[in-house]
């Protein structure tokens, strides 16, 4: 399976406090922050969830689970709709950190990079369930230091 990325961005902002979005309270930070965001596709929302599921022994509903459902308000959560062999619809719920926790899971199983000490936020973005990657100072000044001595 081939993870296919919608948006991809590298920001810089300055925070003199934190502000609020979308019930989110964001990092302070002293100068300019780094952010990065990585969209999902529903597919890969729904196969993140149900692996991580699977990680934790939870039991999850036998049946075709169908397209999730992203349910913006604060809290965000997840409703997943799974339809057994007679048709009889369930429905699994997840919240907020579950679905972040299984997207950062979904994304080391694929080997794509993340720094550990970043702090991680689920956003939805034009519809689609995003990881937020909000990078601290210590984080953009050790990776400045390691471009540096790689180009030496």
């Amino acid at each position: 399976m081939i993870l296919t990325v919608g948006v991809t961005w590298v920001s810089a902002r300055l925070y003199d406090a934190g502000c609020p979005n979308q019930g989110h309270w964001y990092p302070r930070g002293r100068g300019m922050q780094e952010l990065r965001a990585i969209s999902f596709t529903e597919r890969e929302l729904m196969t993140a969830i149900v692996e991580f599921t699977g990680r934790l022994n939870r039991k999850l509903p036998v049946g075709m689970v169908k397209d999730p459902v992203i349910v913006e308000g604060p809290p965000i959560t997840v409703q997943l709709p799974i339809e057994d062999d007679y048709g009889k619809m369930h429905e699994a719920t997840f919240a907020e950190m579950e679905v972040a926790a299984a997207l950062v899971s979904y994304c080391m199983t694929r080997k794509i990079r993340m720094p550990a000490k970043a702090e991680k936020v689920l956003q939805i973005i034009s519809g689609a369930a995003t990881l937020v990657i909000w990078l601290g100072e210590q984080e953009v000044d050790t990776q400045r230091k390691k471009a540096t001595l790689r180009s030496r």
